[in-house]
């Protein structure tokens, strides 16, 4: 017998004290090279996109593998390409967001992804995150945010 299951997951990481490493000239090379690191260690679907101090990752994770593996691998993979961009100092703050997010919903969190300059017109980075954090029924005080 086969089985089959994925899970789709939003993924949020930010900048270390959300320094705004991530300059648009560099912007959508960096959120290629982390869509490629996500499909070589085995994510599908992956749409990658972000602002100056972060970066949202959506895509459908293997559940045999641990998501926080994969997430780590991938931002080590980000920190050291950064750094050969002569970026030197860069480095991503501790942790991440991950969301779950269902199969009627992937495609209005890949427009909303692919949409992040122009949503960052209206909104900061802690403005997102607390409605994110909101509309799971968490208050981003109760978050622990370094």
């Amino acid at each position: 017998m086969h089985s089959y299951s994925s899970i789709h997951l939003h993924v949020v990481f930010a900048t270390w004290n959300r320094q705004r490493f991530i300059i648009p000239v560099i912007r959508p090379r960096l959120h290629a090279y982390i869509a490629a690191t996500a499909r070589r260690l085995g994510v599908r679907d992956v749409e990658a996109g972000g602002h100056d101090d972060h970066v949202h990752l959506l895509g459908r994770f293997d559940p045999a593998k641990s998501h926080s593996s994969v997430i780590g691998q991938i931002k080590q993979a980000a920190t050291h390409w950064m750094r050969e961009q002569d970026l030197l100092r860069f480095r991503w703050q501790r942790g991440f967001g991950a969301f779950s997010v269902s199969p009627d919903r992937v495609a209005a969190v890949a427009r909303y992804i692919k949409r992040q300059e122009e949503h960052h017109r209206r909104a900061t980075f802690h403005d997102e995150l607390e409605r994110l954090l909101a509309e799971l029924g968490v208050n981003i005080k109760d978050v622990r945010l370094l």
